[in-house]
């Protein structure tokens, strides 16, 4: 089998915006569905710098980034993603990225456990800093 370049992209729509994926937050709730927007390497590169800080606000922040632009179903307004129960917030993010990288949430949680948010799109501070 050849490895075609359109078999590496995201699915984009005519506008080239990227299209929505529907996925199961899982049993722990209720297999509720929602959409996500898978992020580019670019993007989580940036997004991801501060989950790598020992601030936790930083690290919430980034959090937050990535359900601002991952999150296409349920919309939540940035008051709404302030006060979203952490299990949400962690499971929706989980999902987000898993998506973005193209993994399983089990093969990405198994692979956090050793490795930083950043180090898993092989983000370096200060390449991101230059952009």
């Amino acid at each position: 089998m050849t490895l075609k370049a359109e078999d590496m992209l995201f699915q984009r729509d005519d506008e080239g915006k990227l299209i929505p994926v529907e996925v199961s937050l899982g049993e722990k709730f209720n297999n509720a569905k929602i959409k996500v927007k898978p992020l580019t390497r670019g993007r989580l590169q940036k997004i991801l710098v501060g989950a790598k800080s020992e601030d936790p606000d930083k690290v919430t922040e980034s959090d937050n980034l990535v359900m601002k632009e991952g999150l296409a179903e349920p919309e939540l307004s940035d008051e709404q993603r302030k006060y979203i129960r952490p299990n949400y917030a962690t499971d929706i993010v989980t999902t987000i990225l898993s998506v973005s990288l193209g993994m399983s949430k089990e093969e990405l949680e198994e692979k956090m456990q050793n490795t930083s948010k950043s180090e898993l799109v092989g983000t370096q501070e200060e390449e991101v800093k230059k952009k």
